[in-house]
């Protein structure tokens, strides 16, 4: 009888120990096996802005990617990127996440379909409809059939910045401001956030 638990016990710790090792190659190894994405712990009021709307949530690594970041802090989340001789000059990271650098700061931040590991502060990712976007953050700037735009303008207290009906016409004042567009057209939906010079420079 004891004889009998003692393999079993044997037998049950064997087991496992192959179920771990198992899981951990499949995993560490090939990715077949997820422990779960992370998510965003932006606490947000609908209607209000912060600089967390500034960038997007990495669910690999639980790190957030945003404008003004330095390019040797998103080189230590997200590894070396690819720029594209596309006359964006975007430089292209693990999973589709493209960022584009001014001054080796970051200036713009794209996903396309093809960057699910990505979502935004409020967790939303580019296979949601324009109208989840709007449950999220409220109503637009500006809205027609292909885009949704938020024009966020940073205001004195640098951690807030305030929605706008439309863009500024002081050139000052656009050098403070911020876009988030959501854009859906045949070659599929997107993400873009980026500051006013890049969004002026690439429209």
């Amino acid at each position: 009888m004891r004889k009998s638990k003692a393999i079993m016990i044997v037998f049950i710790s064997i087991i496992i120990v192959l179920t771990a090792g198992i899981g951990w190659l499949l995993n560490d190894k090939y990715g077949f096996i997820s422990h779960g994405a992370k998510k965003p712990t932006y606490h947000y009021t609908i209607g209000d802005f912060t600089i967390e709307d500034l960038g997007v949530f990495d669910t690999k690594t639980g790190k957030m990617l945003y404008i003004g970041m330095k390019k040797d802090e998103v080189d230590k989340i997200l590894g070396d990127g690819v720029e594209e001789k596309e006359f964006m000059r975007l430089t292209v990271y693990a999973d589709n996440i493209n960022i584009k650098y001014r001054l080796d700061q970051v200036v713009a931040i794209s996903l396309s379909e093809d960057s699910s590991r990505y979502v935004t502060a409020r967790n939303m990712e580019v296979l949601n409809s324009r109208q989840e976007f709007e449950y999220a953050y409220g109503k637009p700037s500006f809205s027609d059939d292909r885009y949704t735009d938020y024009y966020l303008h940073k205001i004195n207290d640098e951690s807030y910045l305030k929605l706008l009906p439309k863009l500024p016409i002081d050139q000052d004042e656009l050098t403070k401001t911020f876009i988030m567009s959501v854009s859906s057209s045949e070659e599929g939906n997107r993400i873009m956030i980026s500051d006013f010079k890049f969004a002026r420079d690439h429209n």
